[in-house]
C-alpha cells in the first residue's frame, strides 16, 4: 500500500504546475514575473499578481491572518484601484488572485443574516475532510454592495424605502465609500478598522439577482479570533473587561469622524493566543454626516471612557493634521458639509485632549443628550458666518469657543491629586463632632455591643477634643466579642 502510494505521489510529482495541488501553483505564482498592464481599467483581470516586500504589521496583523497578511502586492503599473489611492492593498489583490485562481465551483459569497443592509461573506474552498460531506470554506472578506445598503432599491431584507437607511443625512449607496474612507483615515491602523477597499465582483455570484451584470461596493478583511474563532460583538460581553487604551483608540476615531452608529454590534472582540482581548471597530457607513442629530457612541456608557488618556493617545491626536483629512475627502466627492464638520469636529477632539478632558467629557460635549441641540452644535452656530457670507464655519473664532467651552464648562470628571493639607478644625468644630459621634455610639448598630468613644492617651493632652480626629474611634465589634474596631481619620477628611 504505501509502495503504491508513494509511487502515486511521485508521479504526480512530475505533472506540469498547473495540473498538480494548489501549493505548488502557489509557489509558481509567487516566483512568476510581474505581468504586464492590460489596458482595461476597471475590469476583474488588470490587477498584476507581483509581489512586493514583506511590510511591518500592525499589532493585531502578527496575531492571526485576518488582519493583515505579510505579503503586499501592487496592481498593474503602479496604478492604484481603491477609493482612496495609494498602492493597492493586500486585500485587493488577493481577492483578484482568488478570483482568477480557481474554478467558480470553489469560490461563492455567501448571505450574512445580521443587520438590515446587505452583506456577503466571501469565501472559498480550502480543502476536503473526510469526515464532512463537500468542500469546507474559509472566509476571507465581507462585502457591501452599494446598491443593498438600507433604503436602496436592491435591499434584499425589506428595507427598500429610502426613509429606511437614513441616518446624519446620508443617503443609501453612499455607504460603501464611508466603509473606505474609515480605513483610510484611521492613520497607522490606530484604531484598527480592518483594510477595506473597493471591489466589483460578476453579478453571477449573487444570482439570480444580478446574472448579467456586476455589484460595486466595499470589501473588508475578515476579523476573526486566534485558532479561527469567530469574534464576539461588544454587546454580547460586559465591557469591563475591555482595554481602556483601545476604547480611547476607537473613541478617538468615532469623534473625528462622527460616526452615527457606533453600537455594541460594530465593535467585535478579538482574542490572540494569549487570551488577550483586542477591540476591532466596524461598520463605518454612517460616519461623515451632514448634521449632527444623530450621533451614537456606544463607548459613553462604559467605565473606560472616564479614564484619562494614554501618553500615546494624546501624542496620535496632538499629530493629526485634519487639512490632510480633508484633501482626501474632497477628492473623493464627499460633500462639503460633510468635510466642514470633519475639521470642526477634530479642532474639539484636539482641544479637549489639550485641555486634559476624558473621551466620556468630549462625548457628552458632541452628542445631544435630548431633543435640543449638543454643545458642539451651539458651538458650531455661534461660530458661523452670516447667510449673505456664505454660512461656512470661521475656524479661528471656533477654536477659541472651543477653547472657552472645554477648558471651562466640561471639566474632567477625573480625580485629581490633592496636595494633604493640615487640618483646620477650631476647637469647638472638633468638640461638636465628637457629641456627635457620641450620640451616634450611644443609639448602636443592632446586633453589636456598644463600646464607648475613647481614643489614645498619647494624644489626650496636647489635642483636646480633635484627638478624637486625629486617632480614630474605639467601636464595639461584634455581638459576643470585646474586640475594638478602630476607624481611622485622617486631618485632612
Amino acid at each position: 500500500f504505501f509502495s503504491a502510494f508513494y509511487f502515486r505521489t511521485r508521479k504526480a510529482a512530475m505533472r506540469p504546475t498547473h495540473v498538480h495541488g494548489k501549493w505548488r501553483r502557489m509557489r509558481a505564482v509567487a516566483a512568476a514575473p510581474a505581468l504586464s498592464p492590460l489596458p482595461l481599467a476597471r475590469s476583474l483581470m488588470d490587477y498584476a499578481i507581483s509581489p512586493t516586500p514583506s511590510s511591518p504589521l500592525s499589532p493585531l496583523s502578527a496575531l492571526t491572518p485576518c488582519i493583515g497578511w505579510e505579503r503586499r502586492w501592487e496592481s498593474a503599473g503602479g496604478a492604484s484601484a481603491m477609493l482612496c489611492g495609494g498602492p493597492a492593498g493586500t486585500l485587493k489583490a488577493e481577492s483578484q488572485r482568488l478570483l482568477h485562481s480557481r474554478s467558480k465551483a470553489e469560490i461563492r459569497v455567501a448571505p450574512v443574516e445580521e443587520g438590515i443592509s446587505g452583506a456577503y461573506l466571501l469565501q472559498s474552498a480550502t480543502k476536503r475532510r473526510l469526515d464532512i460531506a463537500g468542500p469546507v470554506w474559509t472566509t476571507h472578506a465581507v462585502f457591501k454592495p452599494g446598491d443593498e445598503e438600507p433604503g436602496a432599491s436592491n435591499n434584499p431584507k425589506g428595507y427598500a424605502c429610502p426613509d429606511d437607511g437614513e441616518k446624519g443625512g446620508i443617503k443609501p449607496g453612499e455607504g460603501w465609500c464611508r466603509e473606505i474612507l474609515a480605513y483610510e483615515l484611521d492613520h497607522e491602523n490606530f484604531a484598527k478598522v480592518p483594510e477595506t477597499v473597493e471591489e466589483t465582483l460578476p453579478g453571477s455570484m449573487f444570482a439570480p439577482a444580478a446574472p448579467e451584470g456586476s455589484k460595486h461596493g466595499s470589501l473588508q478583511r475578515y476579523v476573526q479570533s486566534s485558532g479561527g474563532v469567530p469574534c464576539k460583538a461588544a454587546c454580547d460581553m460586559t465591557p469591563g473587561r475591555f482595554p481602556a487604551d483601545e476604547v480611547h483608540r476607537i473613541g478617538q476615531l468615532d469623534i473625528r469622524l462622527l460616526n452615527c452608529d457606533r453600537h455594541g454590534g460594530n465593535i467585535l472582540v478579538q482574542r490572540d493566543t494569549q487570551d488577550q482581548i483586542h477591540l476591532v471597530p466596524i461598520d463605518h457607513s454612517y460616519i461623515l454626516p451632514k448634521h449632527l442629530k444623530d450621533l451614537d457612541f456606544e463607548w459613553l456608557f462604559w467605565p473606560q471612557s472616564n479614564l484619562p488618556f494614554s501618553p500615546e493617545t494624546l501624542a496620535y491626536v496632538a499629530a493629526l493634521d485634519p487639512e490632510t483629512d480633508a484633501r482626501v475627502l474632497r477628492q473623493n466627492g464627499v460633500d462639503e458639509a460633510c468635510v466642514e464638520l470633519m475639521l470642526a469636529s477634530t479642532a474639539a477632539l484636539k482641544i479637549g485632549c489639550a485641555n486634559g478632558l476624558t473621551l466620556r467629557a468630549i462625548g457628552q460635549f458632541m452628542r445631544r443628550e435630548d431633543a435640543g441641540p449638543s454643545g458642539f452644535e451651539d458651538v458650531l452656530n455661534q461660530a458661523r458666518r452670516a447667510p449673505g457670507d456664505g454660512g461656512t464655519i470661521d475656524f479661528g473664532r471656533l477654536r477659541r469657543l472651543l477653547a472657552v467651552r472645554l477648558g471651562s464648562s466640561y471639566v474632567s470628571p477625573v480625580p485629581r491629586v490633592v496636595p494633604e493639607r493640615v487640618s483646620i478644625l477650631t476647637p469647638w468644630v472638633a468638640h461638636l463632632l465628637c457629641e456627635v459621634l457620641a450620640g451616634l455610639a450611644k443609639e448602636g448598630p443592632p446586633n453589636a455591643q456598644v463600646g464607648t468613644l475613647a481614643a489614645s492617651p498619647k494624644y489626650s493632652e496636647q489635642l483636646g477634643p480633635l484627638r478624637l480626629m486625629e486617632k480614630g474611634v474605639n467601636w464595639a465589634g461584634a455581638a459576643g466579642t470585646r474586640e475594638p474596631i478602630w476607624l481611622g481619620f485622617s486631618p485632612g477628611a
